[in-house]
């Protein structure tokens, strides 16, 4: 019996020290999820496909490769540029920006395709490397959706990130085998066409109106893309990467974890980017006829976030008291203590604006027109000229509103 606790005692002890080991050795990452993407001419489409990734599942920095863009996509990043959100890396069509070592397996698809490997390839083990933990390599025209939540994506990424304690106890049972990781999380793609919409104007939402997708059995479906841990890449491909040798693939299921790739976009871009005739059109809007609102799930924050603009402070509070910090503060400090320490963006003002009696809101350059349709029970305040006549706006407000001063 004493003999039995003291294997069992050494046992916890052994899983122990493998677990203490393990968090010792574990790299620090700057980022725990990133995405790496290459673009050409996609500015109306860039704001709402990084807003997606970050604010809805996380993404912390993005790697984007201009090819060769002629459109107004710097004035679209950089605000997220300043954020640093974005790395905007200029990709060349350029004999040194193609691909090196392709597997044999390699065939291109068009001379696009080996530029686009060769950023991928940049990224992976050169700029992500060591920084990144994660790293999706993606379209612009392709969103990661979590079909059970956001939630579900972070322990995902959790899940394969971090030893099991069946991975531990295979350790233990067998220590000196060397067992591989996961290095490549492998999602497939559905594929979405029009859903008879000609265009998409700047305050919609793609991933709104386009929601009808062909069945889960259409050839292009087969195709997968994949999220990445940098050090495990050999030579990372557009739809796959060969991994080394102590790294394996993860196929995920599509019924938890897809990429729902807008292809065509609306019948206006499908013509004029892919040269689409009406036939053509008519025959590819009858492949795509099942309806898919998956990603319906994130639209309350992504509405939200369309009203903002990137970079630009949005702050909302209740202001039917206002929260004395100190003994002494006068009303200037007043109110600059209600910008920095009440609400972070919109979308939690709005949802005690049902509520409130009053809701306040300061805006740096924001559209004020298409916030104030939206949200009725607001009153907004400009933060420009908030910085310029702070004491005149406190007297407005607590005059218009008869607020009372109260202590936190």
């Amino acid at each position: 019996m004493v003999i039995k606790k003291w294997i069992i005692l050494g046992a916890l002890l052994t899983i122990a020290i493998i677990s203490l080991s393990y968090i010792r050795s574990k790299p620090h990452y700057k980022h725990e999820f990133a995405v790496c993407a290459m673009f050409k001419n996609e500015a109306p489409w860039l704001k709402e496909w990084i807003d997606y990734h970050h604010d809805i599942l996380g993404a912390t920095h993005f790697y984007l490769y201009n090819n060769d863009s002629t459109d107004h996509y710097q004035k679209v990043l950089l605000p997220y540029i300043e954020q640093g959100l974005v790395e905007l890396i200029d990709w060349k069509s350029c004999e040194e920006n193609k691909v090196v070592d392709p597997p044999p397996c390699w065939q291109a698809a068009s001379p696009w395709d080996d530029y686009q490997a060769g950023a991928y390839n940049d990224c992976l083990k050169k700029r992500a490397l060591g920084i990144a933990q994660w790293v999706a390599v993606i379209d612009i025209d392709e969103y990661i959706v979590p079909a059970h939540g956001a939630q579900s994506f972070c322990k995902l990424l959790k899940k394969y990130s971090e030893p099991s304690l069946r991975s531990i106890l295979k350790k233990l049972k067998n220590p000196f085998r060397r067992r591989r990781s996961f290095g490549s999380l492998q999602l497939n793609w559905l594929v979405f066409g029009t859903s008879n919409v000609w265009d998409i104007s700047s305050t919609e939402l793609l991933i709104e109106k386009l929601y009808l997708r062909a069945p889960e059995d259409y050839p292009a479906n087969e195709l997968t893309k994949c999220i990445y841990r940098p050090e495990a890449i050999d030579v990372c491909c557009i739809h796959y990467g060969t991994l080394k040798k102590e790294y394996k693939v993860k196929e995920l299921p599509i019924a938890d974890f897809r990429i729902n790739h807008y292809w065509s976009g609306p019948e206006k871009k499908l013509i004029e980017k892919r040269q689409f005739s009406k036939e053509q059109l008519v025959a590819f809007a009858k492949e795509c006829n099942v309806e898919d609102k998956t990603i319906f799930q994130s639209l309350k924050q992504m509405k939200i976030n369309l009203f903002e603009d990137p970079g630009n402070t949005c702050y909302g509070a209740k202001i039917k008291t206002f929260k004395l910090l100190g003994d002494k503060i006068t009303d200037v400090q007043l109110l600059r203590d209600l910008i920095t320490s009440n609400f972070a963006s919109l979308t939690e003002a709005t949802e005690v604006s049902a509520t409130s009696d009053c809701l306040v809101v300061i805006m740096k350059r924001s559209p004020y027109e298409r916030v104030k349709e939206t949200f009725k029970n607001c009153v907004f305040i400009d933060y420009d000229l908030l910085c310029q006549y702070p004491a005149e706006w406190v007297e407005y407000l607590v005059k218009k509103y008869n607020l009372k001063k109260s202590r936190l």
